[in-house]
């Protein structure tokens, strides 16, 4: 059996999508990380009865300081 004759066409996993639907898709990846990291401290820390200044501390953390959206 020879394999020579292996198609080398890229599996759609390995593609690289136009800059069109690569940009939405980027910022929706940006937008759930930074939305991750505000939530987790804002629903245990009510789960855990914290008052809103204990809450606010770690809260503040997950935002970057540098990110124009926070």
């Amino acid at each position: 059996m020879s394999t020579s004759n292996a198609v080398s066409a890229k599996h759609p996993v390995d593609e690289i999508p136009r800059l069109d639907r690569l940009f939405p898709l980027g910022l929706q990846h940006v937008l759930a990380m930074y939305a991750g990291a505000i939530a987790v401290p804002l629903i245990v820390g009510g789960a855990l009865g914290y008052s809103s200044e204990d809450i606010a501390h770690p809260a503040s953390l997950g935002q970057p300081r540098a990110c124009p959206l926070a």
